[in-house]
């Protein structure tokens, strides 16, 4: 008998296990498949831990997920109006059939997207007329300003409470006033000061609000930010925070937060999923306040006395008892005195009770007596210009330079008769070397803070050396060119009054261009202020500006045009440096110098356009301009003319090197008009820049080779058998063909 119990026993628990395992199976597989099924979207319009409104919104959606077991309860953040309906939309295409956005901007596009997809149900901020599927929550947030108000009002020990808001377009400054109203009725000295942000959530902007309503002696303040980045300023400043954008704020900042009033959002998600999960055609309005628990106090600071606790928590509960078109920020005395200033403000006439209407206060956007706007908040921006070590690193070494330069000037004035001095022409090389003080001034008005005028002048300067220093080594390369590729052996004659009118001419075209380029009526070229947010800014920072200068369209086109010019000039210098690379007479010839300047500049410039195609900051493009100038054109001045005044150094004065063939120097030296030869190479010591050259003969006896040298005038020629006619500047030479012979002893008359 007893084993047959116990078999009975242990059939009747197997029994009730199973039937409790099928039940809890039953349940969880229902449970998941509806669960699954529906699909519910929350969109914020900022992050979800800035805890702020975005913060609350969250954390509402957790709780409610929590409750109704609804596995895709999903949190879309930080979409912002333009990309709202792409994001609904999508929504709507993965299946989503309930879509909550509570952001006050959005209101209308949700109601929007409400009629396009009636299939979806909605939840929008607001108290506008509901449809089958959208339905509309708010609270009542000129309480909620009022009650913080009222407690700024018992605590301030200044009188001054702080307000920041949005303002218009996006919301009106109704708050401010509820806020003004309800410290009024704690603290009848009172005042509020209002600052303005532009937008919901800007950090920046509210922290330097903050930071001037504390310049104006404010201790407590209030705002309508989705963000808490005002009242952490605050706390950062040593004062006490308000918690006003419905997030605990005590949870994060404790004792440091004196009070603040609280959003639960969790039941009315909750109404709205039941809405969802039943496809219900019935929408609601909800509208919270502190009676329905929408609306709660946070903890107060532990210093706030409790008789202040206690008057805020009676002013709550009177408030509950009044309905709400009677509290006091919609009834007051201020609402007359702004009637009786403007008696159409409130579009309509203003009862005996001075009471506003709902669409009333929510209009209003002026100033109670003792309220003090001081309008939208700008963060100062920060200039940005070229640093001081890069300014005066600059404009230190251009003036040193030009101090060089005109060392340099007065030493080709004063060795204007020496041999190396007279074959470059003191005229051209006094010319270049002007072109180059004016390049050396174009990079000081480059580093200076940019004006109108030196816009203008920068380009002048930059553009006409240049014109002047490569127009003349140019011009010189030809006239060499000229001389050289002679073959009609015939005497060439080039004299600096034949080269003049084509540098001239070369200045003419950039003096051309640049009237035209900078005249204001073409051009306009000018001086303009560009911050971080500009097309033409490059490497600004947020809230940096720099001044730049800018040019039209028109100047554009000319700027190209002279850079073009200039680039024909170079391509022409290198061209003819290449002809003339193989004449090989020292000191009458300074193709190699030219080319190798323009070799320079050429691979100078390749590197500059290579750093330059991509946006540089001031600095850098400073840097890079000025470097390349003053590199071109010191290397170029360099390599010009430290040969020739070495060469004056070791040689002296009255050394001339004619020919330098074989590698073999000959040295000659003035002697009563004899030359004295040496080696391989004669040297002359007599260019006179207006005459061309002393008959002169020397015979190789063991060859019977013959070097002339012949003074012609304008109207004769040489012309001798089989001989070469080689002319630099006046002077004419002739070099027999006949049996040629390096050795050439000549004598100068």
């Amino acid at each position: 008998m007893i084993g047959i119990k116990n078999n009975i026993n242990l059939f009747v628990i197997l029994v009730v296990l199973i039937i409790f395992i099928v039940n809890c199976g039953d349940n969880y597989l229902v449970d998941a498949a509806v669960n699954t099924k529906t699909k519910i979207a929350v969109i914020t319009g900022g992050s979800f831990d800035d805890l702020g409104f975005n913060a609350v919104i969250n954390e509402g959606r957790v709780k409610a997920q929590r409750a109704t077991e609804i596995l895709h309860f999903d949190l879309f953040s930080n979409v912002h109006i333009d990309t709202l309906n792409d994001t609904i939309q999508w929504c709507v295409d993965e299946g989503y059939t309930g879509i909550i956005s509570l952001a006050v901007e959005v209101a209308t596009q949700v109601r929007l997207n409400a009629a396009k997809f009636p299939l979806v149900k909605f939840l929008a901020f607001g108290s506008l007329a509901t449809t089958p599927n959208l339905s509309w929550a708010t609270y009542n947030i000129g309480i909620m300003q009022y009650v913080v108000g009222y407690f700024a009002g018992l605590m301030t020990k200044t009188g001054k409470i702080g307000y920041i808001a949005p303002g218009e377009p996006l919301v009106k400054n109704y708050n401010a006033n509820a806020l003004f109203v309800g410290a009024r009725r704690s603290n009848e000295t009172a005042q509020v000061l209002i600052y303005n942000t532009g937008d919901w959530i800007i950090p920046d902007v509210s922290v330097g609000a903050t930071d001037q309503l504390i310049a104006k002696d404010i201790d407590f303040l209030s705002n309508n930010q989705d963000d808490q980045s005002a009242n952490i300023q605050m706390i950062k400043r040593g004062y006490f925070g308000l918690g006003t954008n419905g997030f605990p704020q005590n949870r994060i900042y404790g004792e440091q937060i004196a009070m603040g009033v609280c959003h639960n959002w969790t039941q009315v998600f909750i109404d709205f999923a039941n809405i969802v999960i039943t496809n219900s055609s019935k929408s609601f309005k909800f509208y919270g306040e502190f009676y329905n628990g929408f609306l709660y106090l946070d903890k107060f600071g532990f210093y706030v006395p409790q008789v202040v606790q206690q008057k805020v928590q009676d002013e709550i509960k009177n408030l509950s008892s009044v309905p709400r078109a009677q509290h006091p920020y919609f009834c007051n005395k201020y609402n007359r005195e702004l009637y009786n200033l403007n008696n159409s403000i409130f579009g309509a006439e203003l009862p005996a009770n001075n009471c506003l209407t709902n669409s009333q206060f929510f209009r209003l956007n002026s100033d109670y007596d003792g309220m003090h706007w001081q309008g939208f908040y700008s963060v100062p921006l920060t200039r940005v210009d070229v640093k001081h070590s890069i300014l005066y690193g600059f404009t230190i070494t251009s003036g040193v330079l030009i101090a060089l330069s005109l060392v340099l000037l007065a030493m080709i004035g004063w060795f204007r008769n020496a041999h190396s001095i007279r074959s470059a022409s003191p005229f051209f090389s006094a010319t270049i070397i002007i072109g180059g003080i004016m390049t050396y001034i174009g990079a000081i008005i480059y580093a200076l803070p940019p004006s109108n005028g030196s816009c203008v002048a920068k380009f002048w300067m930059l553009a006409i050396g240049y014109a002047l220093m490569v127009g003349s080594l140019v011009v010189k390369n030809i006239r060499i060119w000229m001389i050289f590729d002679n073959s009609e052996l015939r005497v060439v004659k080039v004299t600096n009054y034949q080269l003049m009118p084509w540098v001239a001419g070369i200045v003419a075209i950039m003096v051309v261009l640049l009237a035209l380029m900078t005249a204001p009526a073409v051009g306009d070229i000018k001086m303009v202020q560009v911050d971080w947010r500009s097309e033409d800014a490059n490497d600004l920072s947020k809230y940096e500006y720099a001044n730049v200068c800018i040019m039209g369209r028109t100047a554009s086109i000319i700027l190209y045009v002279l850079l073009g010019v200039f680039g024909v000039l170079m391509a022409t210098g290198v061209f003819v440096s290449w002809k003339i690379r193989t004449v090989d007479i020292e000191e009458f010839n300074e193709s190699k110098p030219i080319a190798n300047t323009l070799y320079a500049g050429l691979f100078s410039i390749f590197v500059i356009i290579s750093l330059m195609i991509s946006p540089q900051s001031v600095n850098n493009e400073t840097t890079i301009i000025c470097s390349a100038v003053l590199f071109i054109t010191t290397i170029s001045l360099g390599i010009l003319f430290l040969p020739k005044f070495i060469r004056i150094y070791l040689y002296g004065a009255n050394t001339s090197n004619v020919f330098n063939r074989s590698g073999k120097q000959t040295r000659s030296t003035a002697t009563g008009g004899k030359t004295v030869s040496d080696g391989n190479l004669t040297q002359f010591n007599d260019e006179e820049g207006e005459s061309r050259a002393a008959p002169a003969t020397s015979h190789d006896t063991s060859s019977g080779s013959i070097a002339t040298l012949e003074r012609t005038d304008s109207r004769s020629m040489v012309n001798r058998s089989n001989s070469q006619i080689i002319t630099k500047d006046q002077l004419t030479i002739s070099v027999s063909n006949e049996k040629p012979n390096d050795d050439l002893e000549m004598e100068q008359p």
